[in-house]
């Protein structure tokens, strides 16, 4: 399944799903629980939330409830954080697990920062989602890690979890720009 938008006439964003499987599965040997557990991070209610001042200078966090589980938003290195849209998508609708899992994923490069985010501003130049299993509820842990290279690109990956444990991975390509 693919989407695009137009605009005046050119395509400016293009999403393409892929669904491999969503019936029975083959047996397949069982994981180890405890090696995809998201029991090393505290629960959401535990968190620290973002300070205001991050909330302010970023737009995309507008609307999503985040609660730091390691890190700090405004410091570079790694971090990871619970998120859940605080406000519908759609009217009246409850965002799904799902949509909670891709927003989430979409904030990657925002929660683990390469340096203070009003010194180097980025954009997301693309996104890639992948879940090993349906998410559940509405609290999604990103653990994130963000790396720039010389020429002003990177990129940021992190892990997905939801309570249960661990749903997938994403990775978002960056393009960076020194802000002044």
């Amino acid at each position: 399944m693919a989407f695009d938008m137009v605009q005046d006439g050119k395509s400016v964003l293009r999403c393409t799903a892929l669904l491999l499987r969503s019936g029975q599965a083959p047996a397949l040997p069982a994981a180890d629980a405890d090696a995809f557990a998201a029991a090393t991070f505290a629960p959401p209610e535990e968190g620290a939330p973002i300070p205001a001042v991050a909330s302010r200078m970023s737009p995309f966090f507008a609307g999503v409830d985040v609660r730091m589980a390691r890190g700090q938003i405004l410091e570079p290195g790694p971090a990871a954080a619970w998120l859940r849209l605080g406000r519908p998508l759609v009217d009246a609708e409850a965002a799904s697990p799902l949509a909670q899992v891709a927003s989430a994923a979409d904030l990657v490069a925002g929660i683990s920062q390469w340096a203070h985010p009003a010194r180097l501003g980025f954009v997301n130049a693309d996104l890639t989602i992948n879940l090993r299993r349906a998410p559940r509820g509405d609290w999604m842990l990103v653990d994130a890690l963000t790396l720039a290279g010389p020429m002003g690109t990177g990129y940021a990956v992190g892990q997905l979890h939801d309570r249960d444990g661990l749903v997938g991975q994403c990775v978002s390509s960056l393009l960076f720009e020194a802000r002044g």
